[in-house]
């Protein structure tokens, strides 16, 4: 029987209705709570006063956090059965983590900030005689960028998520005495754990961390990433995929199988050695180096799959400095836009060697094989800095057929062919050493001479290939020999880009059957005698020294001679049998001028001649303008002038030249555009006039000779005019 009034019983009622309420919500509405670990020794994880503030009541929603600002080496002991939001371990923590009994997990569920949180220069050490888990839940993510180990027992790092667990650039894992299993489980999702570029896994114990059935896989190694490798149990390479691979620890290290085995780059250590023994259609794809730094050796052999080398860049084989043998069984193929360069000599035990990129042999690299090809494109490369190479019979790595496209001498050293050897270079051969009895050799594409490169013998040329002189100072030998066809020692065009050097002709004539390019550098020819002879284009950024001597054009059929801001020779001879030489830029000629053949066609630049400049005449002309000095006195100076078929010479002679100066003529067909209100008959004209330019020349007098369709104007009645002497003063006007 209740004491109070009913109305107080409601009221009653209702407030612990009302208390009940708020409980539960401020139970629901519980905060994140972040706990630090305060113990600088030896504590437990579930000891509620090892945390700041005290851990009495462990939420899901909790944030542990161990720094190494206050404990900078903690133990911790007991880690229990239970889920947190994250687990923290910063500034510096060194970290060892172990559970009282087996089979413990730790479950951080955190999301949009990793659960799992191991900063640069932290470490966590899970340990202890009782195997644990860390695992994380769907959506939770682990970034490190520290480093973990595991020892002592089968402990796991977990995720049921693709990718969820990164390890960082600068980051490492090991597996340490006493571990065993895969470190990241052996079921479930694949592809779980993923190490970045610069990041480390060490192996020492246990099983490897692919686990699943291959090719799926717990981890993958991105390119950059490195396996170190130093226990010979617990590691595969059956259908698995490493990114850098270091063998290490005196480790005798050996694998087979049957699925594809790929590495970036292998690397065997002092002491060590590596052994891969692939069968059925196992491959063996390789996009790094090969490097051994011992006595220890290195022996891969795929099955049918062959051995590839992929990179898509340059692969060593050899390096590293050791002693040991590098034996690849199985055919061998070096993919397009990949070199294999050979540091010491390997061996290829079975199989064929078939270079779809390119083959480099270093100083003391070297190859022993049944067979070798080169694809379409493929090249060879001799990087000796001493020394040189003798191609003979026996060099499997230029055979006579399905050798190399292109052929590159990048150092010193240089190469001969033995006797009785002949090679063709389809591509460019490029030499920066000595390149010896080329009389042996075919190009078919062009020559490259690099600084420090030189020709002994004369190599046979192609229809169409080239002779190109890069930077560098050169003393024409064998590659540019006499004769005036394409073949031995005569290439299709020369190219002289010499940068700041000079490529300097012997004594005797060199021909240019067809282009020659002046990119860069000088063009020396020999003031002992032989000219240039070109039968094509001139085309000049660069520069010529004539040294007395002459250029000949001699093309059947148009040339074009371009430079800015004008070309200069001493001697100009041109011989043509058909077509022109057309003047893309001004040219002087200091000394002589040959018309042998062919017009001369100066379009809007001129043809100058210098002061006592020659000119003989056998056939040709100049069509457009012709500039010639007039020296002081009585003078006669005829001008070459025509145009189309029609030689039109002018001539001039002065009865004194008081200041000399020069002269520009040329003659135009057709009737002058003044013609109509000038005094000359139309019926009766030459259908030509001639243009006359003075350039300082002071005179009393002059009279000049016009020839036109090769006959002299002398006859009044004929040609409708003649001669026509003029005075020098002010206007010039004629006298008769």
């Amino acid at each position: 029987m209740s004491i109070l009034p009913s109305g107080w019983k409601r009221r009653v009622v209702a407030l612990a209705l009302g208390l009940g309420a708020l409980l539960l919500s401020a139970t629901g509405a519980r905060a994140q709570a972040t706990y630090a670990w305060n113990q600088t020794g030896s504590g437990a994880f579930s000891t509620a006063g090892n945390w700041t503030p005290s851990r009495t009541s462990p939420q899901a929603t909790d944030i542990l956090v161990i720094s190494g600002t206050s404990t900078p080496a903690p133990t911790i002991t007991d880690v229990q059965t239970e889920t947190i939001a994250r687990l923290r371990i910063i500034n510096g923590a060194n970290v060892a983590l172990s559970a009282n009994t087996n089979s413990r997990v730790l479950t951080l569920v955190g999301t949009g900030t990793p659960a799992l949180d191991i900063a640069a220069g932290s470490t966590l050490a899970m340990q202890g005689t009782r195997a644990y888990e860390i695992a994380l839940g769907s959506g939770a993510t682990a970034s490190i960028a520290g480093s973990v180990s595991m020892a002592d027992q089968a402990q796991l790092l977990t995720s049921p998520d693709m990718g969820a667990i990164t390890f960082l650039a600068g980051s490492s894992f090991a597996t340490l005495s006493g571990f065993r299993g895969n470190p990241f489980g052996a079921t479930g999702t694949a592809n779980v754990a993923v190490f970045q570029s610069g990041s480390t896994y060490t192996h020492n114990a246990g099983n490897d961390p692919f686990a699943l059935t291959a090719p799926a896989s717990k981890a993958v190694f991105q390119p950059g990433s490195t396996f170190v490798v130093r226990a010979s149990s617990g590691f595969t390479a059956d259908g698995r995929a490493y990114a850098n691979l270091t063998v290490d620890n005196s480790t005798a290290l050996t694998a087979s199988g049957t699925g594809t085995f790929q590495f970036q780059t292998l690397l065997v250590n002092t002491g060590s050695s590596f052994t891969f023994s692939g069968s059925s259609a196992a491959a063996v794809k390789i996009t790094g180096n090969i490097t051994s730094s011992g006595s220890g050796n290195v022996a891969l052999t795929s099955g049918t799959g062959g051995i590839a080398f992929i990179g898509g860049s340059v692969e060593t084989a050899g390096g590293g400095g050791g002693t040991g043998t590098v034996t690849l069984g199985g055919n061998v193929t070096v993919a397009s836009g990949t070199t294999l360069e050979l540091i010491r000599a390997i061996t290829v035990s079975s199989g064929t060697v078939t270079v779809n990129g390119a083959f480099q042999l270093d100083q003391n690299g070297g190859i022993s094989a049944s067979s070798m090809s080169y694809g379409a494109g493929a090249s060879l490369a001799f990087a000796h800095t001493s020394g040189t190479v003798t191609i003979g019979t026996s060099s499997v790595f230029w055979p006579a057929s399905g050798g190399p496209t292109n052929v590159t001498l990048a150092a010193a050293g240089g190469i001969s062919l033995a006797s009785g050897v002949t090679r063709t270079v389809p591509g460019r051969l490029r030499t920066a050493g000595p390149v010896t009895n080329a009389q042996r050799l075919t190009v078919n594409g062009t020559l490259e001479l690099d600084a420090g490169g030189s020709v002994s013998g004369s190599p046979t040329y192609g229809s169409t290939a080239a002779l190109d002189y890069e930077p560098g100072t050169f003393a024409v030998g064998g590659e540019w020999g006499a004769g005036t066809a394409v073949g031995v020692g005569v290439p299709l065009d020369v190219t002289i880009n010499a940068g700041s050097g000079t490529v300097s002709l012997p004594a005797s004539d060199r021909d240019v059957p067809r282009h020659l390019t002046l990119a860069g550098g000088t063009l020396k020819l020999n003031p002992a005698g032989g000219n240039l002879l070109v039968g094509g284009d001139w085309s000049s950024s660069g520069s010529v020294a004539c040294n007395g001597r002459t250029v000949v054009f001699n093309g059947a059929s148009d040339q074009t001679l371009s430079r800015a801001g004008g070309e200069a020779f001493d001697a100009l001879q041109v011989a043509k049998p058909s077509g022109d030489l057309r003047l893309a830029a001004p040219l002087s000629v200091s000394t002589a001028l040959v018309l042998n053949g062919g017009r001369v066609i100066t379009g809007a630049n001129e043809l100058a001649l210098g002061a006592g400049a020659s000119v003989t005449r056998t056939a040709g002309f100049v069509e457009g303008t012709l500039r010639k000095a007039v020296p002081s006195g009585p003078a006669a100076v005829g001008f070459e002038l025509g145009t189309g078929t029609s030689y039109t010479p002018v001539t001039l002679a002065f009865g004194n030249v008081t200041a000399p100066g020069t002269l520009a003529a040329s003659s135009v067909a057709g009737d002058h555009p003044a013609l109509a209100t000038s005094p000359i008959d139309p019926a009766h004209s030459v259908n030509r006039w001639w243009n006359l330019v003075n350039g300082g020349v002071g005179f009393g007098s002059c009279a000049a000779t016009f020839t036109s369709r090769g006959a002299r104007e002398a006859s009044r009645a004929q040609m409708g005019t003649k001669p026509m002497a003029y005075a020098d003063r002010g206007r010039r006007r004629p006298s008769q």
